[in-house]
């Protein structure tokens, strides 16, 4: 059992227990990053480099930005240039990048820009700027962080800040995208906003505590800043299928509050996610299906990591055996093929090593 959170940013939170799992290795890490390079990044030439989607032809917002943090943390400089460039070469007339462009050109495919991918971006410039110790890097972050700020979060109907899940969306809420631990990291490096980002990152726990289910505490893939959902999604945004599950959106929820709860030691985390893995331990990790009901009933069929690697960063505010038991699972899964699972297993083997860091994993 080691304490591997706070002080980043960050002061007067109690000291809480990270368990560190002993089942993962960094040459773990180190594979899946060389699998997501072969299967998906793609040199374009003159410095720019993009990451390709399912559909190959295809490059998106999400994908640049995973890309951004999986090689600061690698320490691959010249490829995290060129994934900013191609952010760069593709955002809107806000500063964000468009969610959807065609190959290394950069054509439009679909526009306007998807939140996720923002805050990725933003936070892997901020592991730049650290890593690498360069000021355009930490101007940049500055730059997007402000944007972010403006066009990407809102005030609710009963003053409780929200993150827009983009910066041309309706009144709903994706519960994946919510990065609490990056809004403390943005609240040090952007002082004048500091008590925005913070406010944000507080009422996170509140907005979840509406969405999630009392007893496996699971959130649904969209929802109303209420947590109300329903299949189509929430009323004024309604344009999904499954939004009410626990499925591929909501399933990297666990991954995103673990990050908060490492770096931060912030108790709302901790609670959280004890909450979902003690649902899961009565289910067994070697169990669980890509999607579920929010009262815990099986839905999806698929066993695969992004669910898994998710629920095991999760058990590291549980206890020793089972962090070590949930870890060795997402290790022991077959290296998948798919964009979206090869992604995020290069990016969630990455917390349990004490990699993904504020600091770019130095």
């Amino acid at each position: 059992m080691l304490a591997l959170g706070g002080a980043i940013g960050c002061s007067g939170t109690p000291s809480l227990n990270v368990f560190v799992p002993t089942t993962i290795t960094d040459a773990d890490a180190d594979a899946a990053y060389e699998a997501w390079k072969t299967g998906f990044l793609e040199d374009c030439g003159g410095g720019l480099w993009r990451v390709r989607w399912s559909q190959a032809d295809l490059t998106v917002s999400e994908g640049i930005a995973y890309g951004m943090l999986l090689t600061v943390i690698h320490d691959e400089r010249t490829i995290f240039d060129g994934l900013w460039q191609y952010y760069k070469n593709n955002r809107d007339d806000r500063g964000l990048m468009h969610w959807q462009r065609m190959g290394c050109e950069g054509a439009p495919s679909g526009d306007n820009a998807a939140t996720d991918a923002d805050l990725d971006a933003a936070m892997a410039l901020v592991m730049a700027s650290r890593r690498w110790s360069t000021t355009p890097y930490l101007a940049d972050a500055d730059t997007l962080i402000r944007a972010i700020q403006t066009y990407e979060t809102a005030t609710g109907t009963d003053g409780i800040s929200l993150l827009r899940p983009g910066d041309a969306f309706g009144p709903c809420l994706n519960v994946s995208y919510f990065s609490p631990g990056y809004y403390r990291v943005f609240a040090d490096v952007v002082p004048d906003q500091a008590d925005l980002w913070n406010k944000l990152a507080d009422d996170t726990y509140t907005l979840i505590g509406r969405a999630a289910h009392g007893t496996t505490g699971l959130v649904p893939n969209w929802c109303d800043e209420n947590g109300a959902t329903r299949p189509a999604g929430p009323f004024g945004c309604a344009n999904y299928t499954n939004a009410d599950l626990y499925g591929s959106d909501a399933a990297r929820t666990p991954w995103r509050i673990a990050t908060d709860y490492v770096w931060f030691s912030t108790p709302e985390a901790h609670t959280w996610l004890n909450k979902v893995t003690s649902w899961v331990k009565t289910v067994g990790i070697t169990n669980v299906v890509s999607s579920y009901s929010l009262d815990g009933t099986p839905v999806g069929t698929s066993h695969n990591i992004v669910v898994v690697g998710a629920f095991a960063d999760g058990a590291m505010a549980y206890d020793q055996a089972t962090a070590d038991e949930f870890t060795a699972e997402a290790v022991a899964l077959p290296p998948p093929t798919s964009y979206f699972q090869t992604n995020l297993r290069a990016l969630y083997l990455l917390l349990p090593l004490g990699r993904f860091t504020p600091q770019g994993g130095q």
